[in-house]
């Protein structure tokens, strides 16, 4: 703006560098001075102003647009078990037996997806369970199913080679000692193979594993898995995935 201001000025200085009497002289001289040329700063509106040309200015410019924020794609690693705002959100308008009956739906449907042989009646079996037995541990079911697909593909018989047991896979040479203790009924290995069993012993230990996790998700599961992060991984992928069916359900009401 002050360099427009100061060509301005110059124009006008250049129209009236000669006198009046200097003038005089030269036309004297048959000397025909040029025609002068209207100072520069007529060639502006009257109301020529710094802001007023600033604002001609801005209105050609097109208008400033911020640029849109960077979504940051957040892993579901991360997300999983940790959307506990977001589910309450979408549990506000149902009762708790509507929430259960989704959480028991979504729950046999993902063991329906990770074992094909189980039958619609075993599914809801296992879930009714899960859905139970958690809410007396006070622990997320959710989060019971998917390490239940992780530990054993909802396969009530399954041993693995370290002698892990049924469908939490509960490891009976390490624990047998207190589950004999705290649960008289069960009193050797194949015993873990019963559906309600298992369920109560494992969400039990998966108690404890959260407690001593400062209730960390995922340290829990590697508490409970022997420090196995692939396995930690898999769970969370799980879960998030299950929580997402939960929420569907919830909406469709």
């Amino acid at each position: 703006m002050k360099t427009i201001w100061t060509l301005a000025a110059v124009f006008t200085l250049s129209t009236s560098i000669f006198t009046s009497s200097a003038s005089a002289e030269l036309e004297r001289y048959d000397f025909v001075l040029p025609k002068q040329k209207e100072p520069l700063r007529l060639l502006f509106p009257k109301a020529f102003s710094e802001e007023s040309l600033a604002g001609d200015i801005i209105k050609g410019l097109p208008e400033y647009e911020a640029p849109a924020p960077v979504k940051r794609k957040v892993s579901p690693l991360t997300l999983a078990g940790n959307r506990a705002a977001e589910i309450e959100i979408a549990e506000k308008r149902h009762s708790v037996p509507k929430r259960n009956e989704a959480k028991r739906k979504s729950i046999a449907a993902l063991f329906k997806q990770y074992n094909k042989r189980l039958s619609d009646a075993q599914a809801q079996e296992y879930a009714v369970l899960i859905v139970q037995i958690a809410d007396k541990f006070k622990q997320n079911p959710l989060l019971v199913a998917a390490m239940i697909v992780n530990e054993s593909s909802a396969q009530r018989d399954a041993v693995s080679r370290g002698g892990d047991y049924g469908l939490m896979q509960v490891r009976w040479r390490v624990h047998q000692k207190k589950i004999r203790q705290k649960y008289p009924n069960i009193k050797k290995a194949n015993d873990m193979f019963n559906p309600k069993n298992n369920i109560m012993v494992g969400v039990e230990i998966l108690s404890d594993c959260r407690e001593r996790a400062d209730y960390n998700t995922r340290d829990a599961i590697l508490y409970y898995s022997a420090g196995n992060e692939r396995l930690a991984d898999n769970v969370l992928l799980s879960l998030y995935k299950l929580e997402n069916l939960y929420m569907e359900r919830l909406a469709k009401g």
